[in-house]
């Protein structure tokens, strides 16, 4: 348990040391997208008036950061410029939406642009450092996933608690893939292939040393339905999904040099503090998590999965000793939110 908090106690810890050089090296700009979804909010837009605004916004981006390549970055004239383009778009919005809408625009002090002093300087910063370096040419926005988008994912270091049978639930760590089928809403699916041992040692002599392996392979499908977060870089998510697993054992117990050791096969082993028992696992998660964007195309994540409901089936558990065995049978067995999992993540988009 410390060894994850103090993994997710890392990760919060790189976020706050390189976030404040992250900020000056790419813009935060909220996407013309999200920007229109705000707005409708706020405002409550149609969707027609929502539509036209986005379309105003985006165009109003690409005057922006014609004027920072146009004024070569100088400070005074590109803020000069930005401030043309910006009032020129608040009158575009205002064409667009009622007069009680416009109102309640001006009592919030709504920003066409959403740009500040910071943000037009980092900008303006940018262009000058592509204009250095021709081969980049194009100053970099943090813009909202698109439609076919697609990222493989890595998980690591993932915390489950496990069912009283021992078997784990869902995939916790392991690689994937998610689709995003809208700009906000994914399918991800997840693999799992773990095998662990371990030796018991005697310590004794004329005793061989005992033995515990397991082997556990998972397959999960989420949906996930992305939100904004506070920044273009920060995006929360809410989802479901459903997971299934399936674990096999084996323990050799420790016996002499000259005896069969005693063996038994999807029974109860313990290796790295984990007690997972052979079996398999069917359940359905609720899912919870945030991605912080390092680049426009990688990401880290935290995550927590809740098990909404959980179908323990454990295997047979045989036993071999003296040249005989025997089988102990187990029931299947229910849980509901009875455990759950944290795990962070790596994506790559492409």
């Amino acid at each position: 348990m410390k060894k994850y908090l103090t993994c997710l106690s890392a990760f919060i810890v790189a976020i706050t040391i390189f976030y404040p050089s992250l900020l000056r090296a790419q813009v935060q700009w909220l996407a013309p997208d999200d920007q229109a979804k705000q707005l409708k909010e706020e405002l409550r837009l149609t969707d027609y008036q929502t539509r036209e605004i986005t379309s105003v916004l985006k165009k109003s981006r690409e005057e922006v950061m014609t004027a920072i390549l146009n004024n070569n970055g100088a400070r005074d004239s590109v803020r000069s410029a930005i401030q043309d383009i910006q009032n020129k778009t608040t009158e575009k919005i205002k064409e667009l939406i009622t007069d009680q809408q416009a109102q309640k625009y001006d009592v919030l002090h709504l920003d066409a642009l959403q740009l500040d002093t910071l943000q037009v300087d980092m900008l303006r910063h940018d262009a000058l450092q592509q204009n250095a370096h021709p081969k980049e040419n194009q100053v970099q926005i943090m813009e909202p996933k698109e439609e076919s988008l697609k990222s493989l994912n890595f998980t690591f270091g993932g915390l489950s608690t496990l069912s009283t049978t021992g078997a784990m639930a869902g995939t916790t760590t392991g690689f994937g893939m998610s689709y995003f089928f809208k700009s906000d809403e994914a399918l991800r699916i997840g693999i799992q292939i773990v095998y662990a041992s371990q030796t018991v040692p005697s310590n004794m002599t004329g005793y061989s040393d005992g033995s515990q392996s397991l082997f556990q392979s998972g397959l999960s499908l989420d949906y996930l339905k992305y939100m904004l977060g506070a920044t273009s870089r920060v995006h929360p998510y809410l989802g479901a999904g459903i997971a299934f697993s399936y674990t096999s054992t084996d323990q050799k117990f420790i016996a002499g040099s000259d005896q069969t050791q005693p063996e038994t096969k999807n029974g109860l082993v313990s290796i790295n503090n984990f007690n997972m028992q052979g079996g398999a696992t069917f359940g359905v998660q609720g899912i919870g998590g945030v991605e912080f964007y390092i680049y426009p195309e990688i990401s880290l994540s935290a995550e927590y999965d809740l098990n909404i409901i959980n179908f323990n089936i454990p295997s047979n558990v045989t036993t071999t000793e003296g040249g005989v065995s025997y089988t102990t049978k187990n029931t299947t067995t229910t849980q509901i939110l009875g455990f759950s999992a944290a795990n962070l993540g790596l994506h790559i988009y492409f």
